[in-house]
């Protein structure tokens, strides 16, 4: 199969099944339409990683690896509690923000929706971080060239992470090293510091001879091994049934009283609205109490961190959750009945003692 970077493979494949998974490892990917560049001089690259800086502080996005080449950006992340598409989109408004800023020249022109495709983790973050840093050079005619010059190449790149990694640069505050370094410290015992770079220079040698590991990654997110799908696909899709039990999680309360706060707020949210409870608890209802049922277990029953908890209990995806947040939001500031009914569902939950106290 042909080794190029921009995943040619996948024009003849369907694309992988995107779904946010919170704490998760993701290749990420923004291109450009063949007639324009993402990038055409070292200062553009720049503004970017500074349109990174901005954007991982605001997600809780972390980064292990980068490469900025002319027509595309590709990033090795672990995710934050909130969708990476909302990452990505303020990575590209912060970049361009800045070009505008600097008057600098014709915005480019992104090549339809980025691509985002779920690692499973343990022994491919090493294959992935290796196969980020060699971007640059993948796909060249290596046939002729001695392994000096293949390993020169890419040394000599400089938009890539890989200087972070052999100690030539110090990479920023939003760059997570220490995560490489400790998960291949055993391949060089006396220096695991250097572990990483040594790694990524194993890679260069072998560069034209060995499986491309995104075509691995690629697969298993269209297909999926059983334990991929068990691990990541229910999980997201919160297929775990109506009425399993919440886990206890947050605020350090138990599970059962976790269970038992929950069900008042089910049925306080159902009494507003004069509806039976179980029709806020259905896969894929749209009633306007769920946003209400998520906007307060959130703040007052899972607490940060509860959104994978609480989308087990209702059969939606962490990022259906962060977007009926974002839609409350709204619904706040431009609907007064929706706001008052959300204020009297949130008093009515708060007078409530649990009903285990009641009888004393």
């Amino acid at each position: 199969m042909s080794r190029h970077f921009l995943f040619s493979t996948l024009g003849a494949m369907a694309r992988p099944v995107r779904i946010h998974i919170p704490d998760a490892l993701y290749i990420l990917q923004i291109r450009v339409r063949p007639d324009t560049d993402l990038f055409v001089s070292e200062e553009e690259r720049g503004l970017f990683l500074a349109s990174i800086g901005d954007a991982t502080e605001a997600y809780g996005v972390t980064i292990f690896a980068y490469a900025l080449l002319p027509n595309s950006a590709l990033l090795f992340v672990r995710s934050g509690q909130l969708p990476l598409s909302s990452f990505i989109h303020r990575c590209q408004a912060g970049y361009f923000n800045r070009l505008k800023a600097l008057n600098f020249r014709d915005l480019p022109k992104i090549r339809d929706r980025h691509r985002s495709i779920l690692v499973q983790d343990g022994p491919l973050f090493a294959d992935v971080l290796q196969r980020i840093h060699l971007a640059p050079v993948i796909g060249g005619h290596w046939s002729n060239e001695s392994e000096a010059r293949k390993i020169g190449e890419i040394l000599k790149t400089r938009w890539t992470s890989l200087p972070i990694y052999s100690g030539q640069e110090e990479g920023p505050a939003w760059f997570n090293r220490r995560e490489a370094v400790r998960r291949l410290a055993h391949l060089q015992p006396g220096r695991p510091d250097e572990a990483p770079f040594w790694y990524i220079m194993q890679g260069a040698k072998n560069v034209s001879k060995q499986p491309d590991v995104f075509d691995q990654v690629k697969a298993m997110s269209l297909l999926g091994s059983k334990d991929f799908i068990q691990e990541h696909y229910e999980r997201a899709r919160g297929r775990t049934g109506a009425h399993s039990p919440l886990p206890a999680k947050g605020n350090g309360v138990n599970r059962n009283e976790i269970r038992v706060r929950f069900n008042r707020l089910v049925r306080a949210v159902a009494r507003s609205y004069e509806v039976p409870p179980d029709d806020l608890l259905r896969a894929r209802a749209r009633h306007p109490g769920r946003k209400i049922l998520v906007e307060l277990a959130m703040r007052h029953l899972i607490g940060n961190g509860g959104i994978r908890e609480l989308g087990e209990r209702l059969n939606i995806s962490g990022s259906a959750m962060a977007h009926m947040r974002r839609q409350v939001r709204y619904k706040l500031r431009d609907d007064l009945e929706f706001a008052e009914t959300l204020a009297g569902v949130e008093r009515e939950f708060l007078k409530q003692k649990p009903a285990s106290k009641r009888h004393h």
